[in-house]
């Protein structure tokens, strides 16, 4: 917190110093007068060290971020295995489950340390939009107005496309899988026996290109229709930035503001702008990491009989041990064809069964 409030209040005393520094050389020369240069030195020495403090709060931020991001991940890693290892065994024969898993090891991977850097640069970007937004507001309130105003239909269509984009990656799932699943057959060695001995590498590979076009097309149709839409949102934003600077121009021709005024006002929208385009953005961000971190809950809130089946009967005597099988019959789900029927085996202990 200390790192962000200093990320975000130093780019501010850049502009303050600079505004000086014009303005003492412009009332310099009206007054055909010997500049006064100590002056100007100290406010330039001031802007360096601004920047100085400003690269090394950066730095820091980036170390702290670098240390954050692994402790997430690797803590999310650990709740994902924990979850695995306790699900029951008819889990992992279960498509629905198996969907649902590599939804979550998906997004486990980059969701929360992308939510973690959104939630630090929204507060970063929040407290130097509020010191500059006051700034403009002095200046006139209109001015702070269009700034907001620009910035609107660009999260309009962020926010609806982080929508569209959620349901369609989710029910698409199961062809992500089938993809991934062809590639393995293809790059694993342990499949590499049977690919070659049956000539299924051809076969493979056109399943695959097929499954890939098809996501490829419908991906690209989305972000096509994002582009126009994203277009329109920019094109608004330049016409009201451009009428904000002309406004600041226009009171700068009439005298009311110095060219000082002028510089530090230009800058300040120009970072305005920028700053609330970030925290719009990772305002976006964080809806559409909330949406797909659905994913990673729908996964963990899986029930589990692991209590229960982890539970040893003491009772056993595990040095004179057999398994037998009496009319056995198997099916992956109740309602589904059965694979085995009534199978009779005996097992004895140390006993190899081909």
């Amino acid at each position: 917190m200390i790192l962000l409030i200093i990320q975000a209040l130093l780019p501010l005393a850049s502009l303050y110093l600079m505004k000086l520094v014009v303005d003492i050389i412009t009332e310099s020369l009206k007054e055909e007068s010997e500049i006064q240069f100590e002056k100007i030195a100290w406010l330039i020495a001031g802007l360096g060290l601004a920047n100085l403090l400003s690269a090394v709060a950066n730095n820091l931020a980036q170390l702290v971020n670098e240390a954050q991001s692994q402790l997430v991940t690797d803590y999310m890693s650990n709740i994902v295995h924990e979850k695995s290892a306790q699900l029951d065994l008819a889990y992992y024969e279960n498509p629905k489950y198996l969907n649902s898993l590599h939804r979550a090891q998906q997004e486990a991977r980059f969701r929360p340390n992308q939510l973690l850097n959104s939630l630090t640069s929204l507060l970063q970007s929040g407290i130097s939009l509020i010191a500059i937004g006051g700034l403009l507001v002095y200046l006139h309130w209109a001015t702070a107005i269009i700034l907001i105003l620009a910035s609107v239909p660009a999260l309009l269509v962020k926010l609806k496309f982080s929508q569209k984009m959620y349901v369609w990656q989710k029910n698409r799932t199961q062809k992500e899988r089938e993809s991934m699943y062809l590639s393995q057959l293809l790059t694993v060695a342990n499949y590499a026996k049977e690919v070659k001995l049956f000539n299924l590498g051809l076969h493979f590979q056109t399943k695959f290109s097929k499954i890939r076009k098809v996501l490829f097309g419908e991906r690209m149709k989305i972000a096509k229709h994002r582009f126009w839409l994203s277009l329109f949102a920019k094109a608004s934003e330049v016409l009201a930035i451009i009428g904000a600077y002309g406004f600041i121009a226009f009171r700068t021709f009439r005298g009311m503001l110095t060219l000082g005024d002028l510089v530090m006002y230009y800058q300040a929208f120009q970072r305005g702008q920028t700053l609330l385009q970030t925290s719009l953005t990772n305002l976006a961000s964080l809806y559409e990491n909330k949406l797909f971190l659905q994913n990673l809950f729908d996964f963990l809130d899986l029930e589990t009989d692991y209590e229960k089946s982890t539970r040893i009967n003491k009772e056993v005597d595990f040095d004179n041990l057999t398994i037998k099988f009496e009319n056995v019959s198997f099916s992956y789900t109740p309602n589904s064809k059965i694979v085995l029927e009534n199978i009779n085996l005996e097992a004895k202990q140390n006993q190899v069964i081909c």
